[in-house]
């Protein structure tokens, strides 16, 4: 009987010998152990929590490896030793950090230059992982950068816009990376005559005849936007609350071909509308300014602008339609 009592005292005696395994980090330049350690915050519980044993080294290691090479050092290279049953010696070779230096953009005006800089180097700035200061370059922030500056000129309507990184210049000495981007915007694309497509067939003509009104303008996010909401809300303002309507786009050089696809769903009539959550309104001051008539195709379009109108008074903190299917 006296055996799991003995298990028990040597099984709590073990726990407390381990306590916590410390991790202490040796070569860093410029920079303290504290330092480096804190960004990393709970990716070492379970190494602290653990006994110092090559597993764990080597999983410490690894993280402090990538922690660096988000900084810029992409040649860091981390050993590791058991110092003790509860210390794991970190042992690091940083090599050469790498910073983002001079990023020059051709191809764009002047007055864009510098903003499509901006956006290309946000990548790198809003992860300056470990003490802020000059942005780490990252072989893998290129082409993010890259989509960065494309998206915007796609924005203000070159679709066909090719945006590359003509020329990089590396200091050896600093690790210092300056970039010379080389924009092609190419010509800045007007709305083609839409192609619409149903599954069923139904609403090809409808959507056609709203979104018309839109070809010739520049084929802008703000145009294309518009576009895309005035296709939605003709479809749920016939009565097909349910409508799905996706754009895309039909390659074709120096034009924007917006594709519709379109699945009505099943079209439903109003039948009646009631107000509840009111304490001191009366529902049918309410239900006047809805402005709704029954056994009518339901509107949904006009229902939320309905709704935004109530809002609007300032006399409700919040609204919401709910819809029930009756029959």
């Amino acid at each position: 009987m006296k055996f799991p009592w003995y298990m028990m005292i040597s099984l709590a005696t073990l726990m407390v010998a381990h306590g916590e395994t410390r991790v202490r980090i040796s070569g860093l330049s410029g920079r303290s152990e504290g330092q480096v350690l804190e960004p990393m915050g709970g990716r070492l519980d379970h190494v602290r929590g653990s006994a110092a044993t090559p597993a764990s080294a080597e999983d410490a290691a690894f993280l402090l490896g990538q922690v660096l090479k988000k900084d810029g050092y992409d040649g860091a290279k981390v050993s590791w030793k058991i110092a003790s049953s509860d210390e794991i010696q970190l042992i690091v070779d940083e090599g050469l950090r790498y910073s983002l230096g001079k990023v020059r953009v051709l191809g764009v005006s002047k007055s864009d230059q510098k903003h499509m800089a901006r956006l290309f180097r946000k990548v790198a700035e809003k992860d300056r992982f470990l003490f802020g200061g000059v942005a780490p370059f990252r072989e893998d922030d290129v082409d993010e950068g890259l989509l960065n500056v494309r998206r915007e000129l796609n924005a203000d309507g070159y679709w066909d816009a090719q945006v590359l990184v003509q020329e990089r210049w590396i200091d050896g000495r600093t690790g210092v990376v300056d970039l010379t981007l080389d924009c092609s915007p190419g010509p800045r694309c007007l709305i083609g005559e839409p192609k619409v497509m149903s599954v069923d067939g139904r609403g090809v003509k409808l959507v056609t005849q709203e979104v018309r009104a839109f070809v010739g303008e520049t084929a802008t996010t703000a145009n294309l936007n518009a576009m895309r909401v005035a296709a939605e809300e003709i479809a749920v303002s016939r009565g097909y609350p349910e409508a799905m309507v996706k754009m895309g786009r039909v390659a074709v050089v120096g034009v924007f071909v917006p594709e519709f696809r379109i699945d009505l769903g099943k079209r439903l009539k109003l039948n009646r509308v009631s107000v509840t959550g009111l304490e001191h309104t009366n529902p049918k001051r309410v239900l006047r300014r809805m402005e709704v008539a029954r056994d009518t195709w339901y509107n949904e379009a006009a229902m939320n602008h309905a709704v935004r109108g109530l809002l609007a008074t300032g006399a409700f903190s919040s609204a919401r339609i709910e819809t029930e299917e009756v029959g």
